[in-house]
């Protein structure tokens, strides 16, 4: 018997490349969260694949001929800090007050640190990206 992801994983590569005779493979994704503490709990979560964020970190850094991780982390939490204030302050009245945490990054998927929560995929290039919305207030929002 394996855990729920590692079948879901062999699952949709048996079923792929049996049918399709396509080769899965798990990306490589980086990500950043900012929990917002006040008005509401909740976080934000950005995952991007590996390749998509470094074409994201190179335009942002230009004359770069190597991003390193450290930048890749930055240019995330920048991100996702950014994205963050915007979407909570565009659904809390206009004077009301928030706070958010330091933005934590890393490594994998990220795992989702709420019962209520919800995937959004957005494209740059054709390349998909995904914002976790986790929370009561933000992942029933519509």
């Amino acid at each position: 018997m394996v855990g729920v992801r590692q079948g879901m994983l062999e699952a949709v590569s048996a079923t792929l490349e049996e049918m399709f005779f396509l080769e899965v493979a798990e990306p490589d994704f980086r990500w950043a969260r900012v929990r917002v503490e006040e008005p509401f709990d909740g976080a934000v979560t950005l995952a991007f694949p590996l390749p998509l964020i470094r074409d994201v970190a190179s335009g942002l850094i230009p004359g770069v001929d190597t991003i390193e991780e450290q930048m890749l982390a930055d240019t995330l939490a920048e991100m996702v800090n950014t994205v963050t204030g915007r979407l909570v302050n565009s659904v809390v009245a206009k004077d009301t007050t928030f706070k958010l945490s330091v933005p934590e990054t890393g490594v994998g998927w990220p795992e989702s640190q709420s019962k209520e929560a919800v995937i959004h995929p957005f494209q740059i290039d054709r390349k998909c990206f995904i914002v976790l919305l986790e929370g009561d207030y933000l992942a029933s929002a519509g």
